[in-house]
């Protein structure tokens, strides 16, 4: 994956592609700004890739404009971003002897998850910081689902003996209303993760 391999001495080349992995990292280790993930970085990576975060917010509208280039699909950069900080996050968890508290989905889960859900994401980002226009509709759905994906913990479970991750539960439990089972069912045509 791109981060494992190439945190050591990222050359000005990469930098593009690296602030969207610094931008995928933030939704996932909780978000905040760019200190902070910034600060959460250096706990993980070389000091060239925390003088790259300090920047990333600057270089969102320069990676996010260029429609000529495919790699620019909001889609396919969160895809992209959306797996490499997944292996990342889970080799730092490994690294640290967390597995024992720290229960994360297999590969399979996060695709089956990232598929349906964190384009939304992603475009909800961007239209934030005035780099994306999101239709009405599209801006409430990402609206409601923001506070979930940016909680720290939203991948994990509870215990060993439970495969039901926290943000099935939020939804089971905590947003159980019409207007939410109306969303995850018919707008974003959600289904949870295989259990295993």
């Amino acid at each position: 994956m791109f981060l494992s391999s190439h945190t050591d001495a990222p050359s000005v080349e990469l930098e593009d592609e690296l602030v969207g992995q610094i931008i995928a990292l933030n939704i996932l280790l909780g978000g905040g700004s760019k200190h902070t993930t910034a600060n959460r970085l250096n706990e993980l990576f070389a000091e060239d890739t925390l003088k790259l975060a300090l920047t990333a917010s600057q270089r969102i509208a320069k990676l996010s404009s260029s429609e000529d280039d495919p790699r620019c699909s909001n889609e396919t950069l969160l895809w992209n971003w959306y797996i490499d900080a997944y292996a990342v996050r889970n080799d730092w968890h490994h690294e640290r002897h967390l597995r024992s508290q720290c229960y994360l989905w297999s590969l399979e889960e996060h695709v089956h998850f990232s598929a349906q859900v964190f384009p939304l994401a992603l475009k909800f980002l961007l239209s934030e910081s005035g780099h994306y226009k999101l239709s009405d509709r599209d801006h409430a759905m990402a609206y409601s689902l923001m506070p979930i994906l940016h909680t720290s913990d939203w991948w994990e479970c509870e215990s060993e003996n439970s495969r039901v991750p926290r943000w099935n539960k939020a939804v089971q439990q905590g947003h159980s209303d019409i207007v939410w089972r109306k969303l995850l069912t018919e707008t974003l045509d959600f289904e949870p993760p295989p259990q295993q």
